[in-house]
């Protein structure tokens, strides 16, 4: 009975995977590297939508009522939750949250980041050459589905964002993609000219389609309280009063500002805390040198890393650390990494967006302040060893196709957000007390900056605040600049789940905190996040009951 139950539960896994790839063939290709779906851009037609919507539905009810979920073994319980989690949250997305209609970022930008095709070998370029050709040519018709689809009075703060990241596509599509090193194939060359400035020039009437959405001051951002509920729960397995979680935020905002205050007071006891910050910040290489600091040091994380022992490092190969492209300038950082089923091309990118040049000198030095030197070593130790570039190699090995097939923001941002402070307790940089204090300072800054998003996603998205009561808020409470803080703002409109950084790393901490008590003498820290990452990137309350004997349903001290 187990058995069969078992193979009725895997025939459900593998036929909606395979609808959902074949919906979002992007992702599929992009972030899982299935090559398969190379050169496919989703159809978001209302017919399209309708039927993926309908298989949705389906689903949900043939899980529930074919699967007998109490007698399967741990690891189907496991399997079950978390695909009844995802199908319920697609539900959500397409459903209430209306998320491809009022965000037009967060859904949509991967289908344009084409890059893949050209920098990762993968396979013989003519081949790669001609997947883009297709996605390229495809691009025109899908910009006029997400035209009809999204809604023509979004709030500026959407509208700004998108602008510079579309722009950025746009202007990425008309210069770089003309002309390809090593293409030899004249006539797939001279196609590729042509899909190239049509994508482009689609762009450019996508970007005057933003730029005459008319001027609005409504905070239509806001999902509302019960889609905010609904989000926690499908999405992260999070079940708790929105007092509850936002008791959790203030309580660490309250606690990373009294420690940031304490090391300064350390560091130097005669100037105010907010004089030894700016003393500190102000430590940072020149805006050219941004990214070669970052490659300087990210070597001797990783040695660092695997004298402490405390995870496996299952790659010596290192992240290409770059400058982020233009259509991605919006964000400080981030980590690119093969997708889990990448065979060939495990070359991984770490993007640092230096000061945009256009900027006033006061404003780049203020953006340019968040990479101090200590902070790059933070930023890299979330991004790179031992956070996400590290969450992905141990996703490459893992035993399910559920584990790496579908993923959980607050488990992905909470456990690189987990690591930057475990780093530090380990000792990271502990041979010098002065530099060991300003790293932890920096490390201190960063999680206040995610407690900040975790307070502002439930102000702005339950409880009515303005863009603007959220900049103050980073600026009265992050201590943030002006630029810097303008540019979370705008991100916590469109990313509700801006709280997931704080609300996972503290659903970590609880995790390893109970695992430590069952264990007793035999707890080994390098273990437990061995046996952490190789359940991929699940739901955090999901993971607690396979690694827990006891599992008490308390996700959060």
């Amino acid at each position: 009975m187990s058995a069969d139950n078992r193979a009725v539960l895997d025939d459900l896994i593998n036929r909606f995977l395979k609808d959902y790839n074949t919906f979002y063939p992007h992702n599929a290709s992009f972030l899982l590297g299935i090559h398969d779906y190379d050169g496919m851009v989703p159809d978001f037609s209302p017919e399209s939508v309708n039927s993926f919507k309908e298989k949705l539905a389906r689903y949900g009810e043939e899980l529930k009522n074919t699967v007998d979920y109490n007698v399967l073994a741990a690891q189907g319980q496991f399997d079950y939750k978390v695909v009844e989690a995802h199908i319920e949250f697609e539900k959500l997305r397409h459903g209430s949250l209306r998320f491809y209609e009022r965000n037009p970022i967060m859904p949509y930008l991967y289908i344009f980041d084409v890059s893949n095709y050209i920098k990762r070998n993968y396979g013989l370029l003519e081949q790669r050459v001609e997947a883009l050709c297709r996605h390229l040519e495809a691009t025109p018709q899908l910009l006029e589905q997400l035209k009809a689809k999204l809604d023509k009075n979004l709030p500026d703060s959407m509208v700004a964002i998108a602008l510079e990241a579309f722009g950025g596509f746009a202007k990425y599509y008309h210069t770089d993609l003309k002309d390809v090193p090593d293409l030899h194939d004249e006539v797939l060359a001279a196609r590729l000219k042509v899909a190239a400035e049509n994508a482009a020039n689609a762009l450019d009437r996508y970007v005057e389609f933003f730029k005459a959405m008319p001027k609005t001051s409504e905070n239509n951002f806001a999902i509302g309280a019960d889609n905010y509920r609904a989000m926690l729960r499908w999405s992260d397995g999070v079940e708790l009063s929105l007092e509850e979680v936002l008791a959790v935020g203030m309580a660490d905002m309250a606690e990373n500002q009294a420690a940031i205050k304490e090391i300064c007071a350390q560091l130097n006891p005669d100037l105010p805390f907010q004089q030894v910050i700016e003393q500190v910040s102000a430590v940072h290489p020149s805006n050219d040198k941004v990214v070669g600091t970052t490659r300087s040091y990210l070597e001797g994380i990783r040695d660092h890393l695997k004298k402490a022992d405390v995870i496996d490092v299952p790659s010596e190969m290192l992240c290409i650390v770059a400058e982020t492209p233009a259509f991605m300038r919006w964000i400080f950082a981030d980590m690119e990494t093969p997708g889990p089923y990448e065979t060939k091309a495990n070359e991984a990118h770490f993007y640092i967006t230096p000061a945009n040049p256009e900027w006033s000198p006061a404003q780049q030095e203020n953006w340019l302040s968040r990479f101090n030197d200590y902070t790059i070593q933070i930023f890299s130790m979330h991004e790179a060893y031992p956070g996400h570039y590290l969450q992905h190699l141990h996703a490459r090995k893992s035993h399910s196709q559920v584990a790496r097939n579908l993923t959980s923001y607050a488990f992905i941002e909470g456990w690189a957000h987990y690591c930057e402070q475990m780093m530090m307790e380990e000792g990271y940089g502990k041979e010098d007390p002065t530099e060991y204090l300003k790293l932890w300072l920096a490390q201190r800054q960063e999680a206040l900056v995610r407690d900040c998003r975790y307070i502002c996603s439930i102000g702005l998205h339950t409880q009515g605040w303005t863009q603007q009561q959220a900049y103050q808020f980073y600026r009265d409470n992050a201590w943030m600049e002006d630029i810097t803080a303008l540019k979370e703002a705008q991100r916590s409109t469109f990313d509700p789940g801006g709280l997931y950084y704080t609300l996972g790393k503290r659903m970590f901490y609880k995790l390893r905190q109970d695992y430590q008590a069952e264990q007793g003498a035999n707890f080994n820290l390098r273990d437990f996040h061995n046996k952490c990452l190789s359940y991929g990137m699940p739901q955090i309350p999901f993971l607690r009951k396979v690694l827990l004997t006891h599992d008490d349903g308390k996700i959060l001290a």
